[in-house]
C-alpha cells in the first residue's frame, strides 16, 4: 500500500517532469535546439514515429516520478530538510543526472536510434537537457519541500547515528 508521502514523491516527479519538458520544449520553440526528447524516447521504443509522442511522455513522465523516489529517499536518508539544502542538493542531483543522461544521449541514443532525425544531437541538445535536469532536481525539491514530504526516517534517526557523527567529525 502506498504512503502519502510515497504519494506526493511520484506527484512531485511527474510535475518536475513536465517543468523540465516546458523548459525543454521553450528552447525548441526558440530554435536554440532542435531537440525533442520525447518523442525520441517514443521513438526509440517504437522504431516508429508513429504515436512516438504518447510513448514517449507515458515514459518520460514515469521515469520522472521514478527517479523522484530516488532523490528523496536519499534526501530523506540524510536529514535534507530545509529549502536552501533541498534546492542546492536538487540542483546538484539534477546536474550530475542531467550529465549522465547527455553523455548517454550523445553516445548511446544518437548512434543507434532507427529513425535518422534523432541520430544528430548536438552540443546544444545535450546542454539544454542538462539545465532541464537541474530545473528538475530544483523543483523537485522545491515542492517536496513545501509539501513536507519524508519517505523515511533522516540518518540522524537511526541507531548507529553516533558512529556516523563519529566518522564526520574526525574528518
Amino acid at each position: 500500500m502506498f504512503s502519502f508521502s510515497l504519494t506526493l514523491t511520484l506527484l512531485a516527479g511527474i510535475l518536475a517532469a513536465a517543468a523540465m519538458a516546458v523548459l525543454l520544449y521553450s528552447v525548441r520553440w526558440l530554435g536554440m535546439s532542435a531537440g525533442d526528447m520525447i518523442r525520441a524516447i517514443g521513438s526509440y521504443m517504437t522504431r516508429s514515429s508513429r504515436n512516438a509522442f504518447a510513448y514517449g511522455l507515458v515514459v518520460y513522465l514515469l521515469g520522472g516520478a521514478g527517479f523522484a523516489v530516488i532523490y528523496v529517499a536519499i534526501w530523506s536518508y540524510f536529514g535534507f530538510t530545509d529549502r536552501n539544502s533541498l534546492l542546492l542538493t536538487g540542483a546538484a542531483f539534477g546536474l550530475v543526472h542531467g550529465f549522465l543522461v547527455s553523455f548517454w544521449l550523445v553516445v548511446l541514443v544518437a548512434e543507434h536510434h532507427s529513425i535518422s532525425r534523432y541520430r544528430r544531437v548536438g552540443f546544444l541538445v545535450a546542454i539544454s537537457n542538462m539545465i532541464g535536469h537541474v530545473v528538475y532536481g530544483a523543483v523537485l525539491a522545491l515542492l517536496v519541500w513545501q509539501w513536507g514530504v519524508r519517505l523515511h526516517p533522516p540518518l540522524s534517526a537511526l541507531p548507529f547515528k553516533d558512529a556516523y557523527y563519529m566518522v564526520q567529525n574526525s574528518l
